[in-house]
Parts: C-alpha cells; structure tokens; sequence
C-alpha cells in the first residue's frame, strides 16, 4: 500500500502546472490547473484553484504547449 501511494505521489507530481479535468461522484466536470499535490487521510489529492481533488478523480490532461521564442 505505501509503495502505491508513492506510485501516486510521483505520478500526481509529473502533473503539476499542467492542464487537468477532474470528474466528481456525480458526474460533474472542472477543469483547471493543478498547483500541488498532497497526501491526505484520503490518498493522494491533486490541488487546483484551492479545492482539493482526489488524484484518480483526473479524468484528462492536457497536452504541454510549447511556447514560440519571441
């Protein structure tokens, strides 16, 4: 169990700065982009616009957009 959590951890961290959508129990979507990860009582939660989120709730990651140099 603790080396899934830190499978999650590190998975959840690859994230951070990126794009995400998240999925709650009934359904809902909301998307934003994740700020930290952490790990709670609950597992491991994904932070984004300062609501926590459990990590296997992220249902899409966008793609990194490289930025053209000026």
């Amino acid at each position: 169990k603790q080396m899934e959590a830190s499978g999650k951890v590190m998975a959840a961290s690859s994230i951070i700065g990126r794009d995400v959508t998240v999925r709650d129990s009934n359904g809902n979507e909301s998307a934003g982009q994740v700020e930290a990860v952490e790990t709670t009582e609950n597992g491991v939660m994904v932070k984004i616009a300062n609501t926590l989120y459990p990590f296997d709730s992220v249902v899409r990651v966008a793609p990194v957009t490289q930025q053209k140099p000026s």
